[in-house]
């Protein structure tokens, strides 16, 4: 009797330290899978916390200015950066932002940021040092910004060779070490095509990271 209930005893006591140890397994797996969640890197969009140490930034290519105008009210509702300078430029001239775009935000940009902006026209971002004017030639930048570059034409290497050329007139004027290129452009066919990374490697300058980039994050 006692041998067997013994013998059920230890029987039993296998039995319960099988179930608990596939518990513990289980419990270690899910642990486990948890853990890993946690670790994986929450990507974050395009966002105004890519200005947050930004102090100086030239946007080129803004046809209507909107990106220059959301990129200032933005960092005029953030603390971390309401001392950012920002030279908001276009590649046509005053009067043919006016026949392009008849709702551009030049006037926002203007009556409500001050000294804050400086808008510039004319301005080609692939021969910077040809275009800018003679103060900003001497500046290092934070950021250049060139959002969808794009020649106008369906013609994959004349947008080819407007992203190369950019990247290479932009890479002397952004600041050692810490300045940044930011270029957006779709991630499908033909855009994927156009060699971003090699040519900017060629110009020196290498990837930090890609971002998704949402209109929503820019009101």
């Amino acid at each position: 009797m006692a041998d067997f209930s013994g013998s059920k005893g230890s029987s039993s006591r296998q039995r319960d330290g099988d179930n608990n140890s596939r518990k513990k397994k289980k419990k270690r797996k899910r642990d486990g899978d948890r853990h890993f969640a946690r670790k994986k890197k929450r990507i974050i969009p395009y966002c105004i916390e890519n200005f947050k140490e930004k102090r100086i930034v030239l946007v080129v290519g803004d046809g209507d200015f909107s990106f220059s105008h959301a990129l200032m009210k933005n960092c005029s509702a953030s603390k971390d950066t309401r001392r950012i300078r920002i030279m908001a430029t276009s590649y046509d001239s005053l009067r043919e932002v006016g026949k392009k775009y008849a709702d551009n935000c030049l006037e926002k940009l203007k009556s409500n940021y001050g000294k804050n902006v400086r808008v510039l026209h004319s301005v080609n971002a692939t021969s910077l040092s040809q275009t800018l004017p003679e103060d900003l030639k001497k500046i290092y930048f934070d950021a250049v910004v060139f959002h969808y570059p794009h020649t106008g034409q369906q013609r994959t290497h004349l947008n080819r060779n407007l992203v190369r050329d950019f990247l290479s007139s932009a890479g002397p004027y952004i600041k050692p070490n810490t300045g940044e290129i930011h270029i957006t452009l779709k991630q499908e066919a033909p855009y994927k095509f156009w060699n971003v990374k090699e040519f900017a490697e060629q110009a020196g300058l290498e990837l930090r990271e890609s971002l998704p980039f949402q209109e929503k994050k820019w009101p």
